[in-house]
């Protein structure tokens, strides 16, 4: 590769000492104090003047320079950057360039206790590009020693034209300053692209079908790399299936190598599945054209049925009878009866057999096909049904609770993950540039978004209340959205595997309690203080909760496991949300905790880095309250589809925490 070197002008040498590398062709930043005591960082710290070829420089959070107090006086501190609010420098590269961070030396010395810090280099192309955990403790709080520090050296460089993020966490330790120093970087010309771009993926939202004549698909084309939009377009597909089909529209979403490919069947029976034509004319930024050998096709060839009008089936199924229909994309059903022709059908009652009321009939998936109720009752001699069919627009409610690890400056997967899921409300944990994200979002997805906190929602946000905001879905519907991130530390799973915990199950909810016991109680005191349970609006509570949950830590559980120090366990916190009435929507969905385990903690860190002693687990939630509020999916995302905890896989996954997705059926607001 090609090098270049970064020159500064005398204008940006107050405060910097400059070493050329051995090659010449890196810049090394070296701490020096400008004046007699401590003083912030500048944002453009150590960045060249406007029009010069070099990195531009961005130092976010609270950087201080060392003044000689502490007897060293020649680094940058990185002061309190704690896991929720890291701290920062982004390296900005000339256009057609891109970073190679080098090197950078680390070092602990004003007391407090032993600190671990978290470093991760990461780009919004890339992801995260190399990461790790310093804690040499053996050097600690000593100025004299110089040449006592550690250098960490990733050497690692981004893609063309992308800035890189250096963030510093502090995951261990109270009180503790550690310093950054000899921050080594260039900038180099990458070798030209010369490999052609592949088709990953083709998937279809009908989840294979069946559909009516009558419905579209919306496929979702996922490509190797970064296309050009302008040369991908409904010529380049075109349906395998039969009859034909025409291609309505294809649309580039917030990620650059994904788009979405609107389709109609003809009428008529038959079956669909797009596939890109042989020798498409579809290019990467470069000119590489499209490798269409093999051709790749939707994995679900989706069946067609001629679209009849509503129409129910009734079939004997011993002394009951089994209610079916085809039902249509986002639509629900109530089943209703009279023992009365006499009537008008749309005044008969919902069917009541004594134990069940048969209204909201929600399908699977919410895409249309046959939906079966089976075994119903009916002991009338003479009895009529018919089927009433209502729209689900404004009925349906999806909840996201992530925790991003500090990917905030990832906009790229935050976008591709919010769009992936469909998700409305987005709890987020340890992010913190909130704003930042939502404009990128609204530049994505071309809608307005809202935040509270962490919270950031799709719909206007009309009131807040502490760790809660009111989010206005129609004029006639709200609902309550509350966020948490509870403490991690001491995790009552990794103490039982240490030892350090007796394996006697009062012993570990008085640990958890002790942790994280005035955390929940504040949320539930912020829950029924705010008066939502009171006045009948729904409640959803997203978090990571940093404590498994008790409908996990079961006795079926702990029989199910090879692990020693597994044990019935019922988690206070968990245990308080679900006595304040509160569902959780994993647990709602997938009752079964041995077959559908859900684990949120973790797809590695970062993913798919994970530990052979790691101890998985389910520590983050979406709960949810309310009179006819039904939770009809839950689903986990992470980084790799072949895990039986993640539903959803997204490529280079950011966090070390699977997402979780509750998809909620609201009642109207009258009901």
């Amino acid at each position: 590769m090609k090098t270049r070197t970064q020159f500064l002008p005398l204008a940006a040498l107050a405060g910097l000492a400059i070493a050329t590398g051995s090659a010449g062709a890196s810049t090394t930043l070296t701490g020096v104090v400008p004046t007699a005591t401590n003083s912030a960082v500048p944002a453009d710290h150590g960045s060249n003047a406007l029009a010069t070829p070099t990195i531009a420089l961005n130092w976010a959070g609270n950087w201080d320079q060392y003044t000689n107090w502490d007897g060293r006086g020649d680094a940058y501190q990185i002061e309190n950057a704690s896991v929720a609010s890291p701290i920062e420098i982004v390296l900005t590269p000339d256009p057609s360039y891109a970073v190679n961070l080098v090197s950078f030396d680390l070092d602990e010395w004003v007391g407090g206790g032993d600190t671990s810090l978290n470093w991760t280099i990461s780009g919004g192309t890339s992801g995260t590009l190399a990461s790790g955990t310093w804690d040499d403790f053996s050097i600690a709080n000593d100025p004299t020693d110089a040449g006592g520090r550690s250098t960490i050296r990733p050497n690692v460089t981004g893609a063309d034209r992308e800035a890189l993020t250096l963030s510093f966490s502090q995951t261990s330790g109270s009180g503790t300053y550690l310093a950054m120093d000899n921050l080594t970087f260039d900038q180099v010309l990458p070798a030209p692209d010369t490999t052609p771009p592949t088709v990953l993926d083709i998937i279809d939202d009908k989840s294979g079908g069946p559909i009516l004549d009558t419905e579209t698909v919306v496929y979702t084309v996922t490509f190797s790399e970064v296309m050009n939009a302008t040369t991908v377009d409904a010529s380049d597909f075109e349906n395998v299936g039969s009859p034909a089909a025409t291609i309505d529209s294809v649309t580039a979403t917030g990620n650059p190598v994904v788009f979405e490919v609107t389709v109609s069947p003809e009428s008529g029976a038959g079956t669909l599945q797009l596939q890109i034509k042989s020798g498409a004319d579809i290019q990467d930024p470069t000119g590489n054209a499209l490798l269409t050998t093999p051709l790749i096709a939707d994995s679900e060839v989706i069946v067609i049925s001629v679209y009849m009008g509503l129409t129910l089936e009734i079939s004997p199924n011993g002394r009951n009878f089994d209610f079916s229909w085809f039902s249509g994309t986002d639509k629900y059903y109530d089943l209703l009866s009279s023992t009365d022709l006499a009537t008008p059908p749309s005044t008969w009652p919902v069917y009541e057999d004594g134990v069940t009321l048969y209204e909201n009939i929600v399908p699977s998936g919410l895409t249309g096909g046959w939906t079966v109720q089976s075994s119903v009752p009916c002991n009338d001699p003479r009895r009529f049904f018919v089927l009433r069919e209502k729209d689900l627009e404004g009925r349906i409610l999806r909840v996201l609770s992530w925790n991003i690890w500090s990917a905030d400056a990832n906009y790229a997967k935050i976008n591709e993950v919010i769009q992936t899921t469909g998700a409305d409300v987005i709890g987020f944990q340890e992010l913190g540039r909130v704003g930042s994200v939502v404009s990128s979002l609204e530049t994505a997805t071309g809608e307005d978004w809202h935040s509270h906190g962490m919270i950031i929602s799709r719909f206007p946000i009309i009131g807040t209340s502490g760790l809660g905001a009111l989010i206005q879905i129609t004029p006639e519907q709200t609902a309550w959205v509350f966020n948490v991130h509870f403490a991690p530390y001491p995790y009552q799973p990794y103490d039982l595997r240490d030892g350090r915990l007796a394996q006697n199950e009062a012993v570990v909810v008085a640990a958890a309690e002790s942790v994280r016991g005035g955390q929940v109680d504040s949320l539930v005191t912020a829950i029924t203080n705010n008066g939502a349970m009171d006045a009948g609006v729904p409640v959803f509570v997203t978090g990571d909760f940093n404590e498994p949950s008790h409908l996990d830590w079961t006795q079926e559980a702990a029989d199910a496991t090879a692990r020693p120090y597994d044990l019935k366990v019922e988690y206070p916190t968990s245990k308080k949300m679900t006595t304040l009435g509160l569902g959780d929507a994993f647990r709602t969905v997938w009752p079964d905790e041995v077959a559908r385990t859900g684990y949120t903690w973790t797809p590695g860190t970062p993913p798919p880095n994970v530990g052979a002693t790691e101890v998985h687990d389910r520590i983050d939630f979406v709960y949810y309250w309310g009179t006819g509020v039904t939770a009809i999916d839950a689903v986990t995302v992470g980084i790799d589809d072949t895990n039986p905890n993640t539903d959803i896989a997204i490529t280079r996954y950011p966090s070390d925490h699977r997402a979780v997705l509750g998809t909620f059926f609201l009642p109207e607001a009258s009901e």
